[in-house]
């Protein structure tokens, strides 16, 4: 195992053992079939949304990890790959468009997921990531930032300036994520950040 130096941006393949015993065989012909992507040297719990430099710099800790070099055995994986049962080929999961939001606006959120064209029946894990820019409706006061259901509706809060926030979506059945991007918009009432008061505008729904 080694460390790349961090200052360049690398993309490194490598041939597993058992691709390299294959190698050694039938005069060195080897016809790659599958790959795996890794993130073994990323730690998530690392990302930081109270940064006081806002959201730009949530994830400052993490750009600044040394990757590790590819290893050839899955063996050593503290993460799990995926099983080809669950692989994601014609699975597709939709979600609605990034989107702008006036504060104090509700906005439901439908996802759809896939497979193979015909629509899956599943839950999903809603997860919004700054509950001072967006909420769960009817969760303003516990600010939870998970929700799991088959749609979540979310509700902007009074904030001026506006900001952005991200809502994670992830199928609880096909284990696909997806994520969308939501922009509050400044509430020029107030001149300050300031939680959900209850006053709805207006209701949409987008899928």
């Amino acid at each position: 195992m080694g460390l790349f130096n961090g200052t360049n941006l690398s993309v490194e393949a490598i041939l597993t053992t058992r691709g390299r015993e294959l190698l050694s065989k039938d005069g060195g012909k080897l016809e790659i079939t599958k790959f795996a992507l890794s993130d073994e040297d990323i730690d998530y719990t690392l990302f930081d949304d109270t940064h006081p430099n806002g959201t730009v710099s949530f994830g400052k800790v993490l750009e600044s990890v040394i990757p590790l070099e590819a290893t050839p055995a899955a063996e050593t994986f503290k993460s799990y790959l995926v099983p080809d049962e669950l692989s994601f080929e014609d699975k597709i999961l939709r979600i609605p468009v990034d989107t702008d939001l006036e504060s104090a606006t509700e906005l439901k959120i439908i996802p759809t997921t896939t497979v193979k064209g015909d629509t899956l029946d599943e839950k999903y894990l809603f997860t919004i990531q700054n509950t001072n820019v967006l909420n769960f409706v009817n969760d303003d006061k516990n600010k939870t930032n998970n929700f799991t259901g088959e749609e979540a509706t979310v509700i902007s809060s009074r904030i001026n300036p506006g900001a952005t926030t991200l809502v994670k979506i992830s199928g609880i059945d096909s284990k696909l994520t997806e994520v969308m991007v939501i922009n509050v918009l400044a509430d020029n009432t107030t001149s300050k950040t300031s939680p959900f008061d209850g006053k709805v505008k207006v209701t949409n729904s987008i899928s």
